[in-house]
């Protein structure tokens, strides 16, 4: 059995593993928050809130009406708003019946949309109507049989919804001409499905429950299959992971800040499915770069949960009514997604009394894999420990174990990861580097990424994604992983500037000795034909028998 460290470094009561036979699935873990919290307020959008039980009633009709439509367990509906109260419904309504969440990013170009419906097969798409017109465009090249708008002001009560949308629609020109023949309105399919009676389909731990396509940093968005089971198990570690903070917590509900897209990872699981597992109120935040905004929907409300980023931060600290907000009994921040600034994370604690907890996770693993304790007084300036349930390590660009202290690729195993969509037979997956310190905390140094292979690879259990690492001729060694995603290092030749070269098919040594190396990939004429050498530039702080600074 691995060592696990860390487990030293564990809080009082808080439990290395978690159990996920009381709620299987979502749609189970969804339906005992509706049982335990109806007159609570689950979300707040534009000082509009809805219940627990409205969001029942709203899911179960939209469900009913996805159903009329013969959409079977297993299908998949894209997603494609922002913050707004549909998000929620939207989303619990297609994990109720039995279907999969694609989430959509609305900002994608006509090009990027019409990729990620054709990759994920989605029949049916749940969509804002300023978004509509680049749906237009591509409609006809994908599988989409059915189309849900909605529009920004149809949640609120007469006359605020005709106001708000005769304002975006017609003054602020928000709302570009679109036109779909065959759409239904958001509002009038929940009207509809609420006459009908939801059947409540009979869904396994093992089923998908949410395609979640990454961002594409190494290369083409590629969708993570997330099952039930994995988004449980990763809602569930972050239960138990804050139970420390919990007892500080004062008020029956907690208020959390959802500025993060909940069409993101990050987002979805501590935003959206925690949220309603603590039975907490998220306020959503539709436009977080909107600042003055941002703030006016907060103040008047004790904050007592802020995940973020460390742009958010530091955007919201330099606002001259940031200090309008009241943080007195603000518990918890966590900061992904990208490095966290030790400035940042100082001027936010002294701003806020909370200090800032780095937290680590990708797409392919639901989100989290390990973050700092809640019970910390200060930054650490790492990613923290393995949250319960997760196993991690950090292994050589050969596949073995390093002792602490040494970098190199660094994968991580739990009950809360899942893998990569395959499509046509091409493969594709990222990895992160980093190393381990002596009690088990986690590092990031860099991402690797590597560039498509033809043809299907599997391995064992967890395993059903290969990486090739290419070599002279264009041939592939491929390694296992205990990830969606295979790990291994690329090494370089150290040049006169600090360790930046090319390293082409070839093997150059050097570079791959204690230090780590962000891949990025070269123009695409370099990668079209397998039978050629990859190209690949290296920037790579080479530190040769020594351990990468923090």
């Amino acid at each position: 059995m691995m060592e696990r460290p860390w487990l030293k470094q564990y809080p009082a009561g808080v439990a290395s593993e978690v159990d996920t036979s009381a709620c299987p699935t979502l749609a189970s873990l969804l339906e005992d928050s509706f049982s335990r919290f109806p007159g609570r307020t689950a979300f707040v959008c534009m000082d509009q809130p809805l219940s627990y039980a409205e969001l029942d009633r709203a899911s179960r009709a939209l469900g009913a009406w996805l159903q009329a439509r013969g959409l079977q367990p297993g299908e998949r509906i894209a997603v494609m708003l922002p913050n707004l109260l549909q998000y929620p419904i939207a989303a619990a309504a297609i994990l109720r019946i039995g279907c999969v969440v694609v989430n959509v990013n609305p900002l994608y170009s006509a090009r990027e949309l019409q990729y990620q419906l054709q990759d994920s097969g989605a029949r049916a798409i749940v969509i804002l109507e300023n978004f509509a017109a680049t749906l237009e465009r591509v409609l006809p090249e994908t599988g989409i049989e059915h189309v849900v708008v909605a529009s920004i002001g149809e949640m609120f009560k007469f006359p605020k919804d005709a106001l708000v949308n005769f304002l975006l629609r017609h003054v602020r020109k928000m709302v570009p001409h679109w036109h779909l023949p065959g759409h239904v309105k958001f509002n009038q399919a929940v009207v509809q499905g609420g006459s009908m009676a939801l059947s409540a389909p009979s869904i396994q731990p093992s089923d998908l429950a949410v395609l979640q396509y990454t961002g594409g940093t190494t290369g083409r968005s590629k969708g993570a299959m997330l099952r039930h089971s994995a988004l449980v198990a990763a809602v569930l570690s972050t239960d138990e992971w804050c139970k420390p903070a919990q007892e500080r917590i004062k008020s029956e509900q907690y208020n959390v800040v959802c500025a993060l897209p909940l069409y993101h990872c990050f987002a979805f699981v501590s935003c959206m499915l925690c949220s309603m597992r603590f039975g907490s109120c998220s306020f959503l935040i539709p436009n977080p770069r909107d600042l003055g905004a941002t703030i006016k929907a907060l103040r008047g409300h004790k904050l007592h949960v802020f995940p973020g980023v460390n742009t958010l931060f530091n955007a919201l600290l330099n606002h001259p009514e940031f200090s309008s907000l009241d943080f007195s009994e603000l518990t918890v921040t966590t900061s992904g997604g990208m490095a966290a600034q030790s400035s940042v994370a100082r001027r936010w604690l002294e701003a806020t009394g909370c200090p800032m907890a780095e937290a680590y996770g990708m797409s392919e693993f639901s989100c989290g894999a390990t973050c700092n304790r809640l019970d910390l007084s200060d930054f650490t300036g790492t990613v923290g420990i393995p949250m319960p349930g997760v196993d991690a390590c950090v292994l050589d660009e050969d596949g073995v174990r390093l002792p602490a202290g040494e970098a190199g690729s660094r994968p991580a195993r739990g009950a809360n990861d899942g893998r990569l969509l395959e499509q046509a037979g091409r493969i594709s997956a990222g990895h992160d580097g980093g190393w381990l310190d002596a009690h088990g905390r986690h590092r990031r140094h860099g991402r690797f990424g590597l560039s498509a292979h033809p043809g299907p690879q599997e391995g064992p259990d967890q395993c059903q994604r290969l990486q090739g690492l290419p070599e002279r001729g264009g041939r592939s060694r491929i390694r296992p992983s205990w990830r969606a995603g295979m790990c291994g290092n690329r090494r370089g030749r150290r040049t006169q500037r600090g360790g930046a070269g090319v390293v082409r098919g070839e093997e150059r040594p050097g570079a791959g000795r204690g230090g780590v190396a962000r891949l990025l990939r070269r123009p695409a004429d370099c990668l079209q034909a397998p039978a050629r050498s990859r190209f690949f530039r290296v920037a790579a702080q080479v530190k040769c028998g020594e351990n990468p600074s923090p």
